[in-house]
């Protein structure tokens, strides 16, 4: 099992939760094979992979947040935020948070969560093209109201203290 984050803090928390959940730590590097400043986390544990998978599936097309958050605001609520931290970016010019992927199903379930536990609206955008033919087509989920993105940024936010920071520069927020 591989994980790659652009945020150490992300690499930290899930290499921790993975060594109190199973009793293992799992190997923590800075990734070569991916884009400077990324980190991977990896096992290779049978058992742990076997575990994981059964909530939710894996894989940029076909990943799914787990079935179980969907009851329990607490664990979506951490869910989300890990989410975010790896995939969304915060932008100040056109006052929003913003994450794109080629999953229209996975990032619509986002959505259903940001809605169901937190009352955060959030706009789903696309399909667009990317410019390299060969890719997937993307969607996007954009938070763009001002009650919406100071809702997110107080009851659930980053772990990563830059994008929090940069968070709080966008209208409405209010901590």
């Amino acid at each position: 099992m591989r994980f790659f984050t652009n945020e150490k803090i992300l690499a930290e928390i899930f290499q921790k939760s993975v060594e109190e959940a199973y009793g293992s730590v799992p190997y923590l590097s800075a990734s070569s094979q991916h884009n400077r400043g990324c980190f991977e986390i990896r096992t290779k544990r049978k058992e742990i992979f076997e575990d994981l998978v059964r909530y939710g599936k894996f894989g940029t097309h076909d990943w799914t947040p787990p079935s179980e958050i969907f009851d329990d605001k607490e664990a979506a609520g951490e869910w989300i935020k890990a989410f975010f931290d790896g995939e969304a970016h915060v932008n100040l010019k056109h006052c929003r948070i913003q994450v794109k992927s080629v999953n229209n199903k996975g990032i619509s379930l986002v959505r259903d969560l940001l809605i169901r536990h937190f009352n955060v609206h959030a706009k789903l955008y696309g399909s667009y093209l990317q410019l390299n033919e060969n890719y997937a087509p993307y969607y996007q989920l954009e938070i763009i109201w001002k009650e919406d993105l100071a809702k997110y940024i107080n009851e659930i936010g980053f772990y990563s203290r830059e994008k929090q920071l940069k968070a709080s520069e966008l209208p409405g927020w209010r901590s």
